[in-house]
């Protein structure tokens, strides 16, 4: 009898898949029609004239392969290097299918465990169980829908757009409703369709829809479990860009921010985030914001450093706390945020994240309305806050007042300095200025003007200027930083002075293998906190070169054998 030959167990989809690169032709490629000229040229020149070429927004332009063509990891950094240095291209950057600020089960599982996936267990807190609308009540939302009314402004957020990137939508009686939803005003980025429905079948199903319901469902009824938005009145506009939280697309939201931008919608909740940075993704921020929107984002889950977008500074990056927050003192404050939230001093602000309740839909059209947890349930909430503000002082006088990129500067100052309330024994450095406050927000005064160099609080960094090498040791926050940093140096054999000019050329790749191969983080994380104990076996990780097996020879030529 032949013997059975094992097959070896292979996790679906952890490798991150290639979408294609985007290319920035910078103010050359701002009218479409010379953009794609020039990166027809290009493409020419470069021996992808087989590519298929369409544009993203405001100068960049996304370079596909033809559908039979496998373009491996490697392949598309090589690609992208050799875009970079021709002479029409001001930036380039891979674009992949890649892990989201909720990463895939399998990364969270000790490897060689058949189906550990080990999310955390999390008890649900006794007093959000019992009321369906304490997330509100923390915040003092009600109390700013009746301060709005006594004023005579609108109150719910009424007819304030808000862009909401994420897995689509459904039809839940506790969220839907036409006057509420703005499909017809939606896009499905995923297929290229006007249609943004969630067919729940990711790894997410109805993420959109959860999450959009703590922006903008109606009021529930009393006594019943029910889900009430922060704003009731908003309109949600589903933008679907992904099926899970757990793969994302960075090429898929820049999309989405410049479609939303172009349309002049004041916010944009985003409820999802990528491990690795992306001045594509930055570029469209920058757009946007330029542009007026307010963009909120999830500071992350699970992962150990704030994700992106939250950590650039043109969102305000929301991180999670509980029912219990405000009633801690000082000695027990952490207990109030969410465990498992990233907690940095990239974070702006804390809202309620744990055991929210929130509308979901199950396949096969089962409707649920239960509690869950994560920082896109804080970001629907700051989101919603800012549909009331804006809708108390109006849009139009916002605009007028504040044009441009001085609207979501004055909102983002509001937030952090008199919009939050701060437990005693607060911690800035890891949950930003305080919990959001609702009414606080609505009953600050406009200032003057917003201030010229933007908002940011002295102690959060300035991400968008950091340096390859202090962008990658961000991602180990676990260790001292300039462990960290000799580790890597080691790695590359080369002084620090020689490492920051090989990072430059190489440093977006590695950083990518860090953020997105857990065995590779896992290996420098090693390295980086070699076992002490007395007796102890020494454990021989693998060389470098080796652990990288994935990476462009390039990037493998630099590395220490």
């Amino acid at each position: 009898m032949a013997k059975t030959q094992r097959r070896k167990a292979v996790v679906p989809d952890r490798v991150p898949s290639f979408e294609g690169i985007i290319v920035s032709l910078g103010e050359a490629g701002a009218n479409a029609q010379d953009g794609l000229r020039i990166s027809h040229s290009l493409a020419k020149r470069t021996g992808l004239e087989k590519w298929r070429i369409e544009p993203v927004g405001a100068g960049d332009y996304v370079l596909t392969p033809p559908a039979r063509v496998r373009v491996t990891h490697a392949r598309a950094w090589t690609l992208t290097r050799k875009l970079i240095a021709d002479r029409a291209v001001a930036d380039a950057e891979p674009a992949f299918r890649t892990r989201g600020h909720d990463p895939h089960p399998s990364q969270l599982a000790p490897r060689g465990i058949k189906g550990a996936f080990l999310f955390p267990d999390v008890t649900p807190r006794p007093g959000a169980l019992a009321d369906c609308e304490w997330s509100l009540k923390l915040c003092r939302i009600p109390d700013a829908w009746a301060y709005s009314q006594a004023q005579g402004r609108t109150s719910y957020g009424e007819s304030v757009m808000v862009a909401h990137p994420d897995t689509g939508y459904t039809t839940h009686p506790d969220f839907f409703d036409p006057a509420r939803v703005d499909t017809a005003a939606g896009y499905d980025f995923l297929t290229g369709q006007p249609n943004p429905v969630d067919p729940l079948s990711g790894q997410n199903p109805s993420h959109g829809t959860s999450t959009g319901s703590v922006i903008a469902s109606g009021i529930g009824p009393d006594g019943v479990n029910h889900v009430t938005g922060a704003a009731p009145a908003a309109r949600i506009v589903p933008l679907r860009t992904n099926d899970s939280v757990m793969y994302f697309s960075y090429l898929n939201l820049c999309r989405a921010l410049y479609f939303a931008a172009d349309k002049g919608w004041p916010v944009a909740s985003m409820s999802l985030g990528g491990a690795f940075s992306s001045k594509a993704l930055l570029r469209a921020l920058q757009y946007a914001a330029d542009r007026g929107m307010i963009l909120v984002a999830a500071s992350g889950n699970y992962y150990p450093a704030v994700v992106y977008p939250a950590r650039y500074e043109e969102t305000i990056a929301a991180c999670a706390c509980n029912v219990d927050v405000l009633s801690l003192d000082s000695g027990h404050i952490a207990d109030g945020i969410w465990k498992y939230a990233a907690q940095e001093d990239d974070v702006d602000v804390t809202a309620p994240g744990e055991t929210v309740w929130r509308a979901r839909t199950e396949p096969g059209g089962v409707y649920l309305v239960a509690p869950s947890d994560g920082t896109s349930y804080a970001t629907a909430t700051v989101a919603g806050i800012a549909a009331l503000w804006i809708a108390h002082h109006g849009l139009e006088t916002l605009r007028q007042r504040y044009p441009g990129r001085q609207l979501p500067t004055v909102f983002k100052e509001i937030v952090m300095t008199v919009g939050v309330e701060v437990p005693a024994g607060w911690r800035t450095d890891r949950w930003g200025a305080g919990v959001i406050n609702a009414l606080k927000v609505l009953k600050a005064p406009l200032p003057g003007a917003a201030r010229a160099r933007g908002f940011r609080r002295a102690a959060r960094r300035d991400v968008a200027g950091e340096a390859p090498l202090d962008r990658i040791i961000r991602h180990f926050p676990e260790v001292p930083p300039g462990r960290a940093r000799k580790t890597i140096m080691e790695a590359f054999a080369q002084s620090e002075s020689e490492l920051h000019s090989t990072l430059e050329i190489y440093g977006s790749e590695f950083e990518f293998l860090v953020a997105t191969d857990p065995d590779v983080r896992q290996s420098l994380l090693s390295r980086m906190r070699p076992t002490r104990a007395r007796g102890a076996a020494k454990v021989k990780t693998p060389p470098v070169r080796q652990m990288l097996s994935a990476a462009s020879p390039e990037l493998r030529g630099q590395l220490a054998r």
